[in-house]
């Protein structure tokens, strides 16, 4: 199985996740970005990432496809130079970035297949990039997006700090990179396949993180949560390759990686995380625990958590303190080495699955106060899956405490092993 998925290129895919949403009465590729079941839109960005997927295949008829919905496609340019999200929205584009998100595709389009593109087709992509750099001219761009332009300009851009990038930031960065250089990102863990960067735009999709485009360049071998057919798919003939290395520090971040997991925990947290603490492992899926960011400080491998006074809270039910781990069918909860719903400071929470044990135990460091803890299923804030069949299902098992008394700030610490 191993060397079967080692045999897999990212655009092998690219063009399966393509030909299961590409319409036999259209030929265009057909996703709504807000349902994936819905199948009446066609977005211009993701058919541009199938059409180069389309040329890698290197074979006449896939790129005479290739080149026919890519010219197809630049008929919806507009005047101005930008393009719609999706086709029935022009000539309105609601998307200042689209443009610079499809230029790419074309700057690709014209360095690596110029020589069977044909005359005419070279020059209307030309032309089109011509625009789309005269619309960014004129715009005020983010960081990032300031950067891609300035390198399809040609130009060397100002360096960007990646220590807070979330994995869709990493993307958008090595894709505008690759142009200069062989970008190199050390936010993947090689063995795990899943991103182990700051926790911004962290998702979580069912009961696995969600696949993310920068962890397929950037991982050792597809794992069986990657291969999985995913919409995001469509954009990995956009990069070549990418470097990849030992996960590597990250300021303000204490990090652990070993072959099998990942720790990472902030030294202060704040809102742009999704996540003060996560704990990955492997195992028939990838295992989470996970703290959502709040007033959490990380030391001594302890999570600290200051309470306000009660009178500064205005919720009924105080349920203050609260950790995710995914509720996967091989992932068994136990108080004390019993079944339970309910636990008390002190009690040691086991989260047991077949490949690790981790223990979960909270207890009252300064303050006065009585608590109950309860173990309950429930999602954790960043869960993506919640529509359609999904829309009531509940992906994750929640250690929670609940304040029943509380005189005054009390401070608790939680210790995992």
């Amino acid at each position: 199985m191993l060397e079967l998925q080692k045999t897999v290129r990212a655009t092998d895919l690219a063009i399966a996740a393509g030909r299961r949403r590409q319409s036999p009465r259209t030929g265009f590729v057909h996703v709504f970005h807000g349902d994936a079941a819905a199948s009446d839109t066609i977005p211009i960005f993701e058919n541009a990432c199938f059409a180069l997927a389309l040329f890698s295949e290197k074979k006449a008829e896939t790129v005479l496809e290739g080149r026919d919905l890519i010219l197809r496609l630049l008929e919806f340019q507009t005047a101005e130079g930008n393009f719609p999200t999706y086709l029935h929205d022009f000539p309105r584009a609601y998307d200042g970035l689209m443009g610079l998100k499809v230029a790419p595709v074309l700057l690709r389009l014209l360095r690596d297949y110029g020589s069977v593109l044909g005359v005419d087709a070279k020059q209307k992509i030309e032309t089109a990039l011509a625009k789309i750099l005269a619309f960014s001219e004129t715009r005020r761009l983010p960081p990032i997006w300031e950067h891609r332009y300035r390198v399809l300009r040609s130009e060397v851009p100002a360096p960007l700090d990646t220590s807070r990038f979330s994995p869709a930031d990493w993307w958008d960065y090595v894709v505008a990179r690759q142009f200069l250089e062989t970008p190199c990102c050390l936010a993947v863990h090689p063995e795990l396949g899943v991103f182990v960067g700051g926790t911004s735009g962290e998702e979580q999709e069912g009961l696995e993180p969600a696949p993310q485009c920068i962890e397929y360049l950037a991982t050792e071998s597809f794992t069986p949560r990657l291969l999985k057919d995913h919409v995001r798919q469509l954009q990995l003939a956009l990069i070549k390759e990418v470097e990849t290395g030992v996960c590597g520090e990250i300021e303000g971040w204490h990090s652990v990686h070993t072959t099998d997991s990942s720790l990472m925990a902030a030294h202060t947290a704040d809102a742009s995380m999704e996540h003060a603490f996560r704990f990955l492992w492997a195992g028939t899926t990838v295992h989470s625990l996970v703290v959502p960011t709040g007033s959490w400080v990380y030391r001594d491998n302890t999570l600290f958590l200051d309470l306000a006074p009660p009178a500064e809270v205005s919720r009924n039910d105080l349920f203050e303190v609260a950790l995710y781990t995914d509720a996967s069918p091989e992932t068994t909860l136990l108080v004390n080495g019993v079944r339970a719903t309910v636990f008390s400071l002190g009690q040691e929470v086991s989260i047991v699955t077949p490949q690790r044990t981790v223990s979960v135990k909270i207890e009252l460091v300064h303050g006065d106060g009585v608590f109950c803890g309860h173990l309950f299923r429930g999602n954790r804030p960043c869960q993506t899956s919640l529509s359609g069949p999904f829309a009531h299902a509940a992906f994750d098992w929640k250690i929670a405490l609940r304040t029943l008394r509380r005189q005054g700030a009390c401070q608790l610490r939680v210790c995992i092993a």
